[in-house]
């Protein structure tokens, strides 16, 4: 199926660049990528979709996702194999456990440099990165995961891969982040 998908690279929502920036301000030894594309419907993920079936065993969307030729040559710094040598293991979350995750990130900082300004000060940096990548209440799908799946990561604590999937906006993305000490 992923080969028969049509993965194409789309412009990043505005809301990206200021959550991007503060992640690769404090995480200076590291960095952070993001990237979204656009897909066009195709039978068989649609059924998954509807089904919500999205993870292991049935499907494992993150890690077939992020091993797919478009991703590979759309990220080229990440360095991606054509097969990785375990699953990514993403833990599906909700948008609330999803913009949580992410402001708890921004807050901790990277290994040397931590936010500086308050909690609400980094969800209002957050929210409107959620709300351009999810504008839909019941349908996006979240993915969470803190292996170190390329050599891009430093395998240490900062390591973090967000993957979503918005499915009114035919979206597929992702965020991944490191740091070292």
């Amino acid at each position: 199926m992923w080969q028969a998908l049509n993965l194409t690279p789309a412009a990043p929502p505005q809301a990206v660049s200021p959550l991007l920036e503060e992640l690769r301000r404090s995480n200076v030894n590291g960095g952070a990528v993001f990237q979204a594309f656009e897909y066009e419907a195709h039978p068989v993920l649609d059924w998954f979709i509807q089904t919500r079936r999205l993870v292991p065993p049935a499907f494992d969307l993150a890690t077939d996702f992020v091993t797919t030729k478009a991703v590979r040559e759309a990220l080229p710094e990440l360095e991606i194999p054509e097969h990785l040598p375990q699953p990514l293991q993403a833990h599906e979350l909700d948008v609330f456990d999803f913009e949580a995750s992410l402001t708890r990130r921004i807050c901790r900082g990277g290994a040397y440099v931590t936010f500086d300004k308050t909690y609400r000060e980094a969800q209002l940096l957050v929210a409107p990165f959620v709300d351009a990548l999810a504008p839909e209440k019941d349908w996006p799908w979240f993915g969470l995961t803190w292996l170190p799946w390329t050599d891009w990561f430093f395998a240490v604590a900062w390591d973090m891969t967000w993957i979503g999937l918005s499915p009114q906006k035919n979206l597929l993305w992702l965020l991944c982040t490191t740091d070292t000490d």
